[in-house]
C-alpha cells in the first residue's frame, strides 16, 4: 500500500503484473502521451511571475528555444528504467 502511495505522489501508474513482465511504459505520468516540446504552453500556470518587459520573455524563451536540451530523451529512458527496477524491488532507490 505505502510503495502504491508513493508512486502515485510521483505521479506513476502501475498495472498489477509480477515485476518479470512489468515494462517501464506503465511508469510513464497518465496524460503525457501527446507531450511535445510546445505542450507546456497548454498547461494551467498556477504560480506564475509578473514580467515587466513581454518583449524581453519573448526574447528570452526564443533563446532558449534554440539551446539544446538539459536533459536528453536517452537519459530519461535510462532513469524511467532504473526507477521501474527499484519499484520491482529488483533494485533500491535513495534520495536525497
Amino acid at each position: 500500500r505505502q510503495q502504491q502511495q508513493q508512486q502515485q505522489q510521483l505521479g506513476m501508474v502501475t498495472t498489477a503484473r509480477s515485476p518479470s513482465t512489468m515494462s517501464t511504459d506503465s511508469l510513464w505520468p497518465q496524460g503525457e502521451d501527446d507531450w511535445d516540446p510546445k505542450s507546456w504552453r497548454k498547461k494551467e500556470a498556477k504560480q506564475m511571475p509578473n514580467y515587466e518587459d513581454e518583449d524581453e520573455l519573448n526574447d528570452a524563451v526564443n533563446t532558449l528555444s534554440r539551446c539544446a536540451p538539459l536533459v536528453f530523451a536517452g537519459e530519461v529512458r535510462r532513469l524511467n528504467e532504473q526507477l521501474a527496477r527499484a519499484c520491482q524491488g529488483q533494485a533500491f532507490l535513495l534520495m536525497g
